[in-house]
């Protein structure tokens, strides 16, 4: 049996390979890029800054936070779910307004220790501007 030069051998897999081409355009045609597929959940995007203090105050108590948070600029005293005054972001990675904002969309992203979670309900119902007005009056104490 005859060997192939390895030269020869090269030379095939070059040529071969030449007319595949990675994406299988041909030269000379146009290709675009493909979305890449995300497995698992899609982090949010963190709430717009620049909320309003006043209008998150009002949030606040519309949506019953004070039954189980205690805040002082709030007047609350809720004993379910943790004290939010002076508020770091418990347990994340993330800045405070991300923490803030993403614990009242998916509250079991973080649980401080101490608290069961589950126990707070998602406010997914918050538009980006309450959540955003509402992480104002959280981390300014208004």
């Amino acid at each position: 049996m005859r060997r192939l030069a390895p030269l020869t051998v090269l030379l095939a897999l070059t040529v071969g390979l030449a007319g595949c081409g990675a994406s299988g355009v041909r030269s000379g045609e146009e290709s675009a890029a493909l979305p890449e597929t995300v497995v698992g959940t899609v982090e949010a995007p963190p709430a717009a800054t620049g909320g309003d203090a006043e209008k998150g105050k009002a949030v606040f108590a519309a949506n019953g936070c004070g039954g189980c948070h205690a805040l002082a600029a709030a007047g609350t005293s809720g004993t379910v779910g943790p004290k939010l005054d002076g508020l770091v972001a418990k347990g994340s990675t993330k800045d405070l307004a991300a923490y803030i904002a993403e614990s009242v969309k998916s509250p079991g992203s973080f649980v401080v220790t101490g608290y069961t979670d589950g126990v707070m309900p998602p406010y997914a119902q918050l538009t980006s501007e309450q959540v955003a007005d509402l992480v104002a009056f959280l981390t300014t104490g208004s």
